[in-house]
């Protein structure tokens, strides 16, 4: 009570419980392009953390607050454990669009991936028809981490997607500097 305690002060590291990040945009996002946009310049940052971290998640749950600052909040369990940029936008994207009216303003977003179990042990179910889905998640999940190291090497901004040039709702590229080598574009689709 009176601060004179003299033993070492001791940090207990926890398990993460989730992973995520918001934005509160410039101006508010109207309309399901400005959306996607948003969401994916999110999705990108919360997938990188969970590659860092070495962990999948089993849940994607979205935040949105309109100007008004009301706000509501959704999830949904993904068929796969992942930790790809595309999914994690997807199932956030599904989320919007079954609980918000695109035409609504939106001031701010967040995704998060919760439910987080260690990427080496996230099982995937393998198809009985056709061409293992699992192939080309393998690609992507490389590529992906390939792209990560990129940009851990280069500068955040040297790989960005395509939809996010030029963006007017104030999402940070950190474009590369005149060392950086590189600077390559994916396409809106990816």
């Amino acid at each position: 009570a009176n601060g004179l305690d003299e033993s070492p002060v001791t940090i207990e590291e926890q398990e993460a419980k989730s992973v995520s990040h918001d934005i509160t945009f410039r101006r508010n996002l109207v309309g399901e392009e400005d959306i996607r946009i948003g969401l994916s310049a999110i999705a990108d940052n919360v997938a990188a953390r969970l590659r860092r971290m070495e962990l999948k998640c089993s849940t994607v749950q979205i935040l949105i607050k309109d100007p008004n600052l009301k706000s509501i909040s959704r999830q949904k369990g993904l068929e796969t454990p992942s930790f790809l940029v595309k999914e994690l936008a997807q199932a956030g994207m599904e989320l919007i669009q079954a609980s918000w009216d695109l035409r609504r303003p939106i001031r701010m977003l967040s995704l998060a991936g919760t439910n987080l179990l260690p990427a080496e042990q996230a099982a995937e179910q393998l198809s009985l028809f056709g061409t293992p889905a699992g192939i080309d998640r393998q690609r992507e999940e490389k590529l992906e981490i390939a792209m990560d190291g990129i940009r851990e090497r280069f500068g955040k901004g040297v790989i960005v997607s395509a939809r996010l040039l030029k963006n007017d709702i104030g999402i940070d590229l950190k474009k590369p500097g005149k060392t950086d080598p590189i600077r390559k574009i994916i396409s809106p689709d990816d």
